[in-house]
C-alpha cells in the first residue's frame, strides 16, 4: 500500500461542520478578550492627563 491510499481524503471545498458548543465557546472567548481590551483602554485613558487646547 502506498502513502496516498492510507491517508483519508479530505475535501478542501466541503463546508466546515461547526458545532454549536465550540461556536459558543469561541464567542465567549472573543467577548472576554474584548472586555479585557476595553478595560485596559479605559484605564489608560484615565491615566492620561486631560487634553490642553480647543481641540
Amino acid at each position: 500500500m502506498s502513502e496516498a491510499e492510507e491517508k483519508p481524503v479530505i475535501d478542501p471545498h466541503a463546508p466546515l461542520a461547526i458545532e454549536p458548543v465550540s461556536a459558543a465557546m469561541a464567542f465567549l472567548r472573543f467577548a472576554a478578550i474584548a472586555l479585557v481590551v476595553m478595560v485596559a483602554a479605559y484605564a489608560c485613558a484615565q491615566a492620561l492627563p486631560p487634553p490642553i487646547g480647543p481641540f
